[in-house]
């Protein structure tokens, strides 16, 4: 979770995404302002997003229709 750490007001929470392999493909993020959420409030939300991440990474590797590239680092 970060409060501020990138842009300042805003709290995220995110959890990587994966292919069949295990190479990460992006991340599944949820993202608030901090004037709209609390801190304390918002780390309650970490187990449901590392979940739906989870659950997101199966449906991708069970399929064989998509093309899951890894990511790659830009810049």
């Amino acid at each position: 979770m970060t409060v501020g750490d990138y842009n300042a007001g805003i709290i995220s929470i995110a959890a990587p995404l994966f292919n069949r392999e295990g190479e990460v493909l992006g991340s599944l993020a949820l993202v608030a302002s901090n004037s709209n959420a609390r801190a304390d409030a918002f780390r309650d939300y970490a187990p449901l997003v590392t979940e739906a991440a989870k659950e997101a990474s199966a449906r991708i590797a069970s399929n064989e229709d998509i093309v899951a590239l890894p990511a790659r680092a830009l810049g």
